[in-house]
């Protein structure tokens, strides 16, 4: 009599390999999402601090004057005037982690996202000395704020602008 079916040991041995296979295929899935996850914290970081910088330096390259922070001080909040700018003035600074502008007095509007925490905004407004003009330097950390405390990303910038004479 010819027997065609599985023994118990092959069954045993076949649902193992089964069960290697299937354990690694999740472990593969879980780490491709957990990567994806932490590039999208790593980009939502340096987008949201590329144009928190460029918004800044969009308004200091035509200032015609700062009034906050005074010459030789530092702040957290940068207010200036900007030629040709109907809006005047212009302010930035952080609240809660979000940094804002404020165009002609008007309310603060959010200029990052959620999805990150602007901390230790800081403007250096230093005068003019000889040939060299007046400027500001800028500098700041931006930091995830996902939910999940596996991810962490976060970048510091820092820039010196200096006002057209």
């Amino acid at each position: 009599m010819k027997n065609n079916g599985f023994t118990l040991i092959e069954t045993i041995l076949y649902a193992g390999l089964f069960s290697l296979i299937i354990g690694f295929s999740i472990l593969i899935v879980y780490q491709v999402l957990s990567s994806e996850a932490q590039n999208r914290s790593r980009r939502d970081v340096e987008t949201e601090a590329d144009f928190l910088m460029k918004k800044i330096t969009w308004a200091l390259n035509s200032g015609q004057n700062v009034s906050s922070p005074a010459t030789g001080e530092i702040s957290s909040v940068l207010t200036l005037n900007k030629y040709g700018f109907s809006n005047n003035p212009i302010s930035f600074d952080v609240s809660g982690g979000t940094a804002r502008m404020r165009e002609g007095g008007g309310q603060y509007v959010p200029i990052t996202n959620e999805n990150v925490t602007v901390n230790n905004l800081v403007f250096l407004h230093s005068a003019a000395a000889g040939s060299i003009p007046e400027s500001v330097q800028i500098s700041f950390s931006v930091v995830a704020s996902t939910s999940e405390t596996i991810i962490k990303a976060s970048t510091s910038l820092e820039n010196k602008v200096y006002l057209p004479q």
